[in-house]
């Protein structure tokens, strides 16, 4: 049984990882073939423990982009989730993606099930699935037949100059370092200036509601002669409720000085 290809779109992420569509249920690709949804569903848990990503659909060690983390159907295609190897060909195809050279994507596969099928039968398995045909599909369906892929088990996933299919592509890449910046805030010249408004409001509304605290522990209280049997209760309650509060207040100043200041020395991290 021979391998074949379909196009695939994909998304990188760092040493990285990459999110991929490997392959577009429904639409005339440049083979005349249409691929069934849920032809891979029997197969992806073997291709998420199997799966590579390879470079031109070439199977050689040297040509070993990654592997396959994890790959589901949606109702677009099959999504193929990878990590890029830390070798030169991984890093490499992971940059050429990163600076848009390299786009596109295609899945290699084993065809178990198909069939030909003519017009009718297509716009009425197109109906079925309610997918809209584009124009492109219409000029194609009336060229004559259309091999129909029912059943597919996929092999591997490559990165490719000009895939089978204009709708598998990749759809993100991340690197190591964007992951590990995403675990916390980070600062950059772009939102800088905000952040500083944001200290500023923060620092203004805090200090507003410290005035108003002491402001009330100054006034009179004044107590019916009902209450004056629990007053000095009442009084040490209050008490400790607007020193525990002021102190809060006091605390979250601080926190936000100290938030800003290293934003002054740091200059600023760039975000992932």
């Amino acid at each position: 049984m021979q391998v074949e290809f379909k196009r695939a779109s994909f998304q990188p992420g760092d040493n990285g990882e990459v999110t991929i569509l490997g392959a577009s249920f429904l639409n005339i690709d440049r083979g005349r073939e249409i691929i069934l949804p849920g032809a891979y569903k029997k197969h992806v848990e073997a291709f998420n423990d199997k799966g590579r990503l390879l470079i031109d659909h070439k199977n050689s060690a040297y040509t070993l982009a990654g592997h396959v983390k994890e790959s589901f159907e949606t109702s677009r295609g099959l999504v193929v989730k990878g990590a890029f190897s830390g070798d030169d060909t991984g890093q490499w195809a992971r940059r050429k993606i990163q600076d848009g050279t390299l786009k596109s994507a295609s899945i290699g596969h084993y065809v178990h099930a198909e069939k030909i099928a003519r017009e009718p039968e297509v716009k009425q398995l197109w109906a079925e699935h309610g997918y809209t045909p584009t124009d492109a599909d219409l000029r194609e369906i009336k060229k004559g037949p259309v091999r129909i892929l029912m059943e597919c088990e996929p092999v591997e996933c490559s990165f490719v100059a000009v895939p089978m299919n204009d709708n598998a592509r990749v759809l993100e890449v991340k690197s190591l370092m964007e992951i590990e910046k995403k675990k916390g805030a980070t600062f950059n010249k772009v939102n800088r200036s905000s952040l500083v408004k944001v200290f500023s409001l923060v620092k203004d509304m805090l200090k507003s509601a410290k005035l108003e605290e002491e402001a009330t522990q100054q006034e009179p209280v004044v107590i019916s002669q009902e209450a004056k049997a629990v007053e000095q209760t009442e009084v040490k309650v209050v008490s400790t409720d607007q020193s525990d509060r002021l102190r809060k207040l006091r605390l979250e100043l601080a926190m936000v000085d100290f938030q800003y200041s290293q934003l002054k020395t740091s200059g600023g991290h760039d975000c992932g």
